[in-house]
């Protein structure tokens, strides 16, 4: 039984670190702009790779071998929260980026996180002298208080739920994955103190990490499309100022060598020129298509 649980979890772990690697791949690479949130987000899947990799090395300990080391297993362990906790607090930065709009709120939101990831740290830290969360002897042992250690994601997603009500100006698809990715998290963290022994709450945090950059993905697909429509826009007003004069000197040059060889077809000419000028004009400015017809 505890060799499947370490087979699990292990398989979890490796797992979540496989969809890490081409998270992080697909980020760099697909990167077209600077931007201080792609660095929270580079940080995030960094600190996941590093947490999980601590994971496996920690159930590898626990289930795998015959006689444990206590200490190996609770430096493990510490390492594994502080990771884990550093990897939520840099998506949590990379989605308060992609949320806030406002800079007040930005500020608010990214001090608040920060405050509340240092003081999960410092529980994990004052654990190793105290014993208050959990220690190892001959097994690990979870105090009573043990829940509070992965009370940090649930924390989080409350905040998330505070930014999405902030701003109004976040569409309504992006509304509903976000809101998604923090139901799951929500659900899992219970659960994950239920069933102790099984990776619940990395697996969340794994679907939290998939929609936020899901998230972000779809707002960069729609600045792009208008970045682009801009760029068009821009280059048809350039293009229609140059054709502009052009095409009127063209058509008086026209009309000044019929003046002399046909003067009725000039007159005529000139008339068809006139009305052509006062139905187009007022309409050449505009976004929108002209018709031929």
């Amino acid at each position: 039984m505890h060799n499947y649980r370490a087979y699990f979890n292990i398989g979890i772990s490796i797992g979540i670190i496989v969809i890490t690697l081409v998270l992080l791949m697909v980020s760099i690479f697909s990167r077209y702009e600077k931007r201080k949130r792609d660095t929270f987000l580079f940080l995030a899947l960094s600190f996941f790779i590093i947490t999980y990799i601590f994971n496996i090395i920690f159930y590898s300990y626990r289930y795998l071998e015959d006689e444990i080391n206590a200490n190996a297993v609770t430096l493990f362990l510490t390492l594994y929260f502080i990771f884990q906790d550093l990897s939520i607090l840099f998506i949590s930065f990379y989605t308060i980026f992609c949320i806030c709009k406002s800079k007040k709120a930005l500020k608010i939101f990214s001090y608040l996180i920060l405050g509340i990831s240092l003081i999960f740290i410092l529980l994990i830290i004052i654990n190793i002298p105290t014993k208050t969360f959990f220690y190892v002897s001959t097994k690990l042992v979870r105090t009573s208080r043990y829940f509070i250690l992965e009370l940090l994601p649930f924390i989080v997603s409350i905040i998330g739920i505070l930014m999405l009500i902030i701003n109004k100006e976040i569409s309504k698809r992006n509304r509903i994955l976000y809101l998604l990715s923090v139901l799951v998290v929500l659900i899992a963290v219970p659960f994950n103190n239920i069933f102790q022994d099984y990776s619940i709450l990395p697996l969340a945090l794994t679907v939290f990490l998939l929609f936020s950059y899901l998230f972000e993905y779809l707002d960069r697909g729609i600045r792009i499309s208008k970045q682009i429509e801009e760029l068009s826009n821009q280059q048809t007003r350039i293009m229609i100022s140059q054709i502009q004069p052009h095409f009127i000197y063209n058509c008086l040059s026209s009309i000044s060598e019929l003046c002399v060889e046909n003067p009725k077809s000039a007159q005529e000419a000139i008339d068809n020129f006139s009305a052509y000028l006062r139905g187009n004009f007022s309409n050449i400015d505009q976004d929108r298509l002209i018709p031929f017809s």
